[in-house]
């Protein structure tokens, strides 16, 4: 799957295209949609360092509920099947 946003030169979003995708990863992350693995993947960048930049996009693995790692596990374990 391929997803293209049009963002219109006089929009500034104020931000990079790698920190608009690291926004939405996180958020798919959030939701339990993928895991910090699978988002890393999307992004081209290691498991690592979308965990340790996280925190720049107003979310830290260490925050986690024990509901929230439960799902990681879940998308985790489903991913490998």
């Amino acid at each position: 799957m391929q997803i293209v946003l049009n963002i219109p030169p006089d929009k500034d979003l104020g931000m990079s295209e790698f920190d608009l995708k690291m926004t939405i990863g996180v958020a798919l992350y959030e939701k339990g949609v993928m895991s910090s693995g699978f988002a890393a993947e999307i992004l081209g960048i290691t498991r690592a360092d979308f965990i340790r930049n996280m925190g720049k996009y107003g979310r830290s693995i260490l925050e986690k509920t024990e509901d929230e790692i439960k799902q990681d596990a879940l998308v985790a374990r489903q991913a490998i099947r």
